[in-house]
């Protein structure tokens, strides 16, 4: 084989190591979602590909395969381009290995991962072809490493035959972030929805207004004193607090000031439950709502850390709320 047939060669061999090892990275970042709808519209290499990525334990076995018989056929095409007019082996392996290793690295390895990692769709698209044409060529390979690979996996306990799926909030996640991509599904509707599958997962601790920041009555005041606090509190609710700092109830400002007797606290009481820092806002949600409660003190009655209100929950989903 003449030089620049052989060096045509190992640039192909190249060219074919960097599209398995882009496509293998582009795989763990392929909306499935995005890529039926282009199946769905008709386009072939959406559907080619959309076939392939159906079975992806097997498709990644392919990949490596080709990927390896590349590179292999590239240090052998590079030991014939430099051994040529070389007749130490060790030389030869010592120059082949100080080229083509930094070459492989750079532009078989780094370059076509990064540049599949930022574009996977358009990318795998560009190697459908490819990837057809080996899974089709190595299915005897791939069919006997996938057995070996079953088989291990049953040895050490390892359900290697099943595909890993995305299932429940991921799904729904990766569905409703397709959808605004393509524009099916308004932005807020999205943040929405992206808002409430997090309340399970944030405590309330996060939405809460820290105890410094409070507004409370206490209960050993004067009746001048109970009625400055009424008048310039910003929230319709206040916490009474005991003498010795212990949070007793609640109180509602109109409640208050429309009774005839706008210092009698006791007539207007209202019970005041308690939630962990720890409590997720969804529990917050359906205990407050289920008890019919408007406000909760996050801490103990002895110990509060900050009071949170049915609004701050509800502004978790919504954004601000005005008027609850």
């Amino acid at each position: 084989m003449s030089d620049p047939i052989t060096l045509a060669a190992l640039l192909l061999c190249l060219l074919g190591s960097a599209l398995y090892s882009g496509s293998e990275t582009a795989l763990y970042g392929l909306s499935r979602v995005h890529l039926e709808l282009q199946a769905d519209g008709g386009r072939p290499l959406a559907r080619i590909l959309n076939w392939l990525v159906q079975s992806d334990g097997p498709l990644l076995v392919t990949i490596l395969v080709g990927n390896n018989l590349m590179l292999e056929l590239a240090s052998g095409l590079a030991d014939n381009l430099v051994g040529g007019g070389q007749s130490s082996p060790a030389v030869v392996a010592l120059i082949v290995t100080a080229v083509l290793a930094p070459t492989v690295f750079l532009f078989g390895e780094v370059l076509p991962k990064e540049l599949f990692r930022r574009r996977p769709h358009r990318m795998l698209r560009a190697a459908t072809p490819l990837l057809l044409l080996s899974r089709i060529v190595f299915w005897p390979v791939e069919r006997v490493l996938t057995g070996v690979s079953w088989t291990l996996g049953r040895m050490f306990g390892l359900d290697a035959g099943r595909p890993v799926l995305l299932r429940g909030r991921s799904a729904v996640a990766s569905y409703l972030e397709e959808g605004a991509r393509q524009g099916t599904l308004p932005p807020r509707a999205a943040d929405l929805a992206r808002n409430a599958m997090g309340l399970r997962s944030s405590p309330v601790e996060r939405c809460m207004t820290p105890w410094a920041q409070v507004e409370c009555l206490q209960a050993g005041s004067s009746e001048s004193e109970r009625l400055a606090v009424l008048t310039d509190a910003v929230h319709s609710r206040l916490p009474v607090v005991g003498q010795d700092g212990t949070v007793r109830s609640y109180v509602h400002l109109l409640e208050v000031l429309g009774a005839p007797s706008k210092t009698d606290l006791m007539g207007h009481l209202r019970p005041l439950m308690a939630l962990e820092p720890q409590t997720p806002i969804a529990s917050a949600l359906l205990s407050m709502r289920g008890g019919g409660r408007r406000m909760a003190l996050v801490g103990s009655l002895d110990k509060p850390l900050g009071l949170v209100a049915l609004k701050d929950l509800a502004e978790e989903i919504t954004g601000d709320v005005v008027g609850l």
